[in-house]
């Protein structure tokens, strides 16, 4: 298992493995017709996001095993205030589900947090996704009380799923 930086080469791999991620992780909270955002478009998405190269812009992780892409994490600096991290975007191939693939792409995003002075790494999660909700909580995350709309973007119409802010406070010393 590596864990490497994305290139704009791996968007299409990264569109598979999203829809891989999300069609088997979010059975119960979206309907087959919700859930019917399109590979091209998926591709394009993740394309335009890895294009972007402007600091403090995103910086996305990915963990390969042999030459498959089977994660995925995005990190980035908060615009306003740099004491924050942003985590998100982070999908798991159903395959390697307790794998320990989630905790190696949190450290490296944490790690590349910790070291730009972030001292709180924040993420939106799917109130209902209680597997990511679990995974992130063992690794010391706590819910902050904050909701918005559902930023899924696999999901293809507007639904009443919420996301939970989650706070990972960043110790300046290694995590593990």
């Amino acid at each position: 298992m590596i864990v490497r930086l994305a290139l704009a080469a791996d968007a299409d791999a990264l569109a598979a493995l999203h829809r891989r991620s999300a069609s088997a992780g979010f059975t119960r909270i979206f309907s087959p017709s919700q859930m019917s955002v399109g590979h091209v478009e998926m591709a394009a998405d993740w394309s335009a996001l890895l294009r972007v190269r402007e600091q403090p812009g995103p910086t996305t992780y990915v963990v390969e095993v042999g030459a498959d892409v089977v994660g995925v994490i995005i990190a980035t600096v908060d615009s306003v205030d740099p004491t924050i991290g942003r985590i998100g975007r982070m999908y798991v191939d159903p395959k390697y589900w307790n794998g320990g693939v989630a905790p190696r792409l949190l450290d490296a995003s944490v790690s590349y947090l910790r070291d730009r002075g972030c001292r709180v790494a924040l993420a939106w999660i799917m109130e209902p996704n209680t597997r990511a909700r679990r995974t992130v909580e063992r690794l010391g995350a706590r819910p902050t009380g904050a909701r918005q709309p559902t930023c899924e973007r696999a999901a293809s119409s507007a639904v009443e799923v919420e996301d939970l802010e989650y706070e990972l406070l960043i110790d300046p010393i290694r995590m593990r």
